[in-house]
């Protein structure tokens, strides 16, 4: 995540890269920034994502794809709560769909 690790990345022909933890080092912002010197690199944002966040990522043209456990959680799924985690993946799709349009 820091442009040493960027460009080491790109020596070795690597440009879809791991950036977490994003909340941690500044998120969607902090991509956005580092999109301007590294226009070749796209980000996978894991860490601090969730439902009210994702839209914010989403809008980052550099940032490939999002992860977060918001969808599943451990608690949801060891009570059996499937329904509740589809309708979450469900809501992750549509904000997808939203804001890239696919």
């Amino acid at each position: 995540m820091t442009p040493t690790e960027i460009t080491h990345a790109r020596k070795k022909g690597i440009f879809t890269i791991k950036f977490f933890p994003a909340d941690l080092y500044g998120g969607p912002n902090a991509v956005k920034s580092l999109s301007g010197p590294f226009n070749d690199m796209q980000f996978v944002v894991t860490s601090g994502v969730n439902a009210d966040t994702l839209a914010s990522y989403l809008k980052v043209p550099a940032i490939l794809a999002c992860g977060g456990s918001w969808i599943a959680p451990s608690a949801l799924i060891d009570d059996g709560e499937f329904e509740v985690i589809t309708r979450l993946a469900r809501e992750a799709a549509e904000t997808v769909k939203l804001i890239r349009g696919k």
